[in-house]
Formats: C-alpha cells, sequence, structure tokens
C-alpha cells in the first residue's frame, strides 16, 4: 500500500460524504486506503460512511484523543505514506493526495501539509487568516530556518498532512498533551534533523467562524502547549512572537483597506484581542490555578 489516508470523525454528517466522495475521485499514481475512525457520531454520519467503499473503525467517545486517536489510525493501516484528513477538510481537486504526498522521502523531508483555503462566504478576518498562515508559495522547513522563522519553523497542520510511516514509527504523535498533536511532531523532526514541507498544490477547503470567546479559548489551549513544548527556550529573540503579531496586525489592515473592507475592521480586532489575550494566559497557565485553567481550555477532559 502506498498510502493510507486516516479520518477521525464525530458528527460531521454534513460534510463527511463530500469529503470522502472527494478522497475516492483521487487521481493516484499508487495504491491507496482510507480508514474513517468514529468517536460516537449520532448525526447519522456513520451511515453516510457506510456508502463508501471505506474501512469504519468506532470507538468511544471517552476514547478519542487527538494524537492517540490518530496513532491508532495509523497502526491499523499499512500504507507508505499516511495521510491524516480532518472529516471537514474537503480537497479542492483530483491531485490533493498526488500532491500531499509527492515531496515525501526527497530532499529530507519526512512529513508535509496542504493549503487551506477558507469557505465560500467567511469573514474577512479568516480570509487574512488563512492567507496568512497558507500562502501560495512552497516552503521546506529545517532547524536552519528558525533564525528566519522563528516558531513559525513548527507550524504542522493535521487538518491535511502526511507522514512517511517509518518516520512516524519513531516519532509517533505525543499523547501526553491534550491537543496540537501535529505541532510537537513537527518540532521533534525538525530537531532531529528532518525537513517539513508545505505543499500549496495540495488544497483543501476548511475554516470555522469561531466566536471571540471560542477563539480565546483555542489560543490559550495553543499558547499551553508552546509552554509545554518548551518553544520559548528554543526562540532566540525574547520578542518575536510579539514583533510577528504586531506584523501579523499591520498586514491585516493593509488586507482590509485593498478589499475596501475596513468596515469589517473593529470585528477582526476584537478576534485578533481574544487570541491575544488567550495565548498570553495560556502560556502562563503554571501560574495559574488549575480548576481556572481546566475551566479555560476547550480540552477540559484532556488536561491535567
Amino acid at each position: 500500500m502506498d498510502a493510507s489516508i486516516v479520518i477521525p470523525m464525530k458528527n460531521n454528517a454534513a460534510t463527511i460524504g463530500d469529503c470522502l466522495e472527494r478522497v475516492r475521485q483521487q487521481k493516484f499514481n499508487g495504491s491507496y486506503e482510507t480508514l474513517v475512525i468514529d468517536s460516537g457520531s449520532t448525526d447519522g454520519c456513520i451511515d453516510i460512511v457506510r456508502r463508501f467503499p471505506v474501512r469504519l473503525l468506532e470507538i468511544r467517545p471517552e476514547e478519542f484523543h487527538h494524537a492517540r486517536t490518530r496513532n491508532l489510525g495509523a497502526l491499523e493501516t499499512t500504507g507508505r505514506a499516511i495521510v491524516f484528513l480532518s472529516a471537514d477538510a474537503l480537497p479542492v481537486d483530483d491531485t490533493w493526495l498526488a500532491s500531499l504526498v509527492a515531496p515525501l522521502g526527497s530532499e529530507g523531508i519526512s512529513a508535509a501539509y496542504s493549503r487551506q483555503v477558507p469557505r465560500p462566504g467567511a469573514s474577512p478576518s479568516q480570509q487574512f487568516g488563512y492567507a496568512w498562515n497558507y500562502p501560495a508559495h512552497k516552503e521546506i522547513k529545517r532547524a536552519k530556518d528558525f533564525d528566519r522563522l522563528g516558531p513559525k519553523v513548527f507550524f504542522f497542520s493535521n487538518v491535511s498532512s502526511a507522514v512517511l510511516r517509518p518516520v512516524w514509527l519513531e516519532f509517533p504523535f505525543r499523547e501526553d498533551l491534550p491537543v496540537f498533536e501535529d505541532a510537537a511532531l513537527a518540532r521533534r523532526l525538525i530537531e532531529s534533523g528532518h525537513a517539513i514541507a508545505y505543499e500549496p498544490a495540495s488544497v483543501v477547503v476548511h475554516s470555522h467562524d469561531f466566536s471571540c470567546w471560542h477563539l480565546f479559548r483555542r489560543y490559550f489551549d495553543i499558547g499551553m502547549v508552546f509552554r509545554m513544548l518548551e518553544l520559548e527556550h528554543f526562540r532566540p529573540r525574547p520578542s518575536r512572537f510579539e514583533r510577528e503579531g504586531r506584523r501579523y496586525l499591520i498586514e491585516e489592515i493593509r488586507f482590509l483597506a485593498q478589499g475596501k473592507k475596513l468596515l469589517s475592521l473593529p470585528a477582526c480586532m476584537a478576534r485578533d484581542a481574544a487570541k491575544y489575550a488567550g495565548y498570553f494566559l495560556g502560556h502562563r497557565y503554571r501560574w495559574m490555578p488549575k480548576f481556572l485553567a481546566r475551566r479555560i481550555s476547550i480540552y477540559r477532559r484532556e488536561w491535567n
């Protein structure tokens, strides 16, 4: 088997059919299998999955964990390349898979991730954020790029990603983290001398219209995990995150002005403030009462 596609799912009836149909239509010069792991869906998406020539594995809701479930999917499959795809991410064309796995094994590249574009009707804030994080140009990231990219050298998304099986066997996803197992894997790979490819020719449609409160909680978790990963000890300049944040704001305002969307500026600034406040607190979670950190975190069950 050349590639194994692992899709975690829970209550994704609105998207899973379209997702699997697009996966089925892939033009791939090799063999591939698809495994869907459901963790207690109640919206009928399991019946949708059973219409497709894919394997379905069902686990209990309490068994789901971002890292552990993906590790399970890797163990249950055999492909040389392990591809992880979110159930609400939609490949835009029939070359998504081939483009994603193409860089693997060359130039020391052990993992790759796709470009993400927001859904039609996404807010200006989402449009800019996705363009910022997922540009049109390809990038290969190595340890030597840290001075240039800072912590973004570890940016990696399991919304649509691929890892060589021998590399995953050596570096499985860390199950001691509540979330952002993808960033943890990226750090281990980069520090071990591997390269990661961002492949914009592989594209999925994926976005969420989160509220400011949800963004605050999400970025609290990001800050918490970044502290757990001790990314601060790896960066050369203490103000790198802050400078990158200022640059983001300036470019966002320019984006809104060029698109004549300045009326969206207050909403964008509110979302950015929620992100910053959440990250600021999350990065200092060790100083907070544990009950308060658990209450803020989205992933209370996994939090310890």
